[in-house]
């Protein structure tokens, strides 16, 4: 029999333990897939318990010691920050440069005072602020605009696309 695992997007606790058991599954994987992982931060409307780092420090280290590329979420960051007070540029400004190499963005609704990561929604202005930040601060390689419902509106989804290529310099086709 087979042993499958399953991925939540529950914030993980950050602590030392957590750390080892992503290297173990990293290096699991790594043993089936032979291409550049790359590990994305997540959207959460709660702090994980018993954290023994601050989140961008726990992304950082998993990164690192993995040895794994970041798809940084700005669209999760600015979630995070809205709805737990994480500050977003200090969480990018932590992560190692050179691993950041793709981003990214989505729209999100708020319910019940939280902003939720639903994709089905326009990007949110600081989630665009964030994304020029991660341009001036990075080598960033790709944007990928999440789009999971609501394309009712082709040209406002094809407006963001131009958008996200002109800033990063990209000949519109």
């Amino acid at each position: 029999s087979k042993k499958y695992r399953t991925f939540t997007l529950n914030p993980l606790p950050a602590t030392e333990e957590t750390i080892e058991t992503i290297k173990k599954n990293v290096a699991e994987i790594r043993k089936y897939i032979q291409v550049p992982l790359l590990l994305e931060n997540v959207a959460y409307y709660a702090r994980a318990e018993h954290a023994e780092m601050d989140d961008a420090t726990f992304f950082k280290r998993v990164t690192e010691e993995s040895d794994c590329g970041i798809l940084l979420d700005v669209a999760n960051l600015f979630g995070n920050a809205r709805n737990i007070g994480l500050n977003p540029k200090d969480f990018i400004d932590k992560l190692p440069k050179e691993r950041i190499i793709q981003v990214h963005l989505a729209g999100g609704r708020i319910y019940n005072n939280l902003l939720f990561d639903t994709h089905d929604h326009p990007v949110w202005k600081e989630t665009w602020d964030l994304l020029e930040y991660v341009i001036k601060n990075s080598d960033l390689k790709a944007v990928t605009i999440e789009r999971d419902d609501r394309y009712e509106n082709l040209e406002e989804i094809m407006n963001e696309v131009s958008r996200a290529r002109k800033m990063l310099g990209w000949r519109i086709i």
